[in-house]
């Protein structure tokens, strides 16, 4: 699957401090960095070894969607073309094993996409009030299908912003900010 990236250019203004708060990943620092995953030490994935991924993404996108940040779609695996024609690799399919070394990149990048999303919806956020390029960034990490904040409704913010939106959407940005070059 071919995506086009949105370019994301971010001005530093010479002079102006960032305020990280406390617990939340600094974006200045290091970018986040990807371990390879067990199952590619080898170069070679095996079919335990895909079902392992196949539950270590179910269980990564289940800790996502508890943390009622993001809405997401599926996970994004860009395989070669033809692959993937049936309900998992196919015994017979000879670019099966192309599909199922990018899942286990993939599942990898989930991971820790996950562990920054937890580590930033536990910290305090700095209000914001449009999150568009963030939700597109985060998108453009071809990592899973964002489609912008998960917002809950007690029913009495019918059309108005809820109490917790401006927030939720500083932590959304912070994610952004901290999961570039995942």
């Amino acid at each position: 699957m071919n995506r086009s990236v949105l370019p994301l250019v971010l001005a530093t203004l010479a002079g102006c401090a960032t305020k990280t708060p406390a617990g939340t990943p600094d974006p200045s620092g290091p970018a986040p960095v990807v371990e390879t995953p067990e199952s590619l030490a080898d170069g070679h994935v095996t079919y335990d070894e895909w079902s392992a991924n196949t539950q270590a993404i179910a269980d990564s996108m289940t800790r996502l969607a508890q943390l009622e940040l993001l809405e997401v779609g599926q996970l994004i695996v860009d395989a070669p073309a033809g692959s993937q024609n049936c309900y998992g690799p196919c015994a017979d399919d000879p670019v099966a094993q192309a599909w199922m070394q990018e899942h286990a990149r993939q599942a990898a990048r989930l991971e820790a996409l996950v562990e920054l999303a937890e580590q930033v919806a536990s910290a305090p956020a700095e209000p914001t009030a449009d999150v568009t390029e963030a939700v597109q960034a985060l998108d453009a990490l071809a990592i899973v299908e964002v489609s912008g904040p998960h917002y809950t409704s007690d029913g009495s913010c019918y059309v108005s912003v809820c109490p917790g939106d401006d927030e939720k959407r500083g932590r959304i940005e912070a994610l952004s900010q901290a999961a570039q070059g995942l």
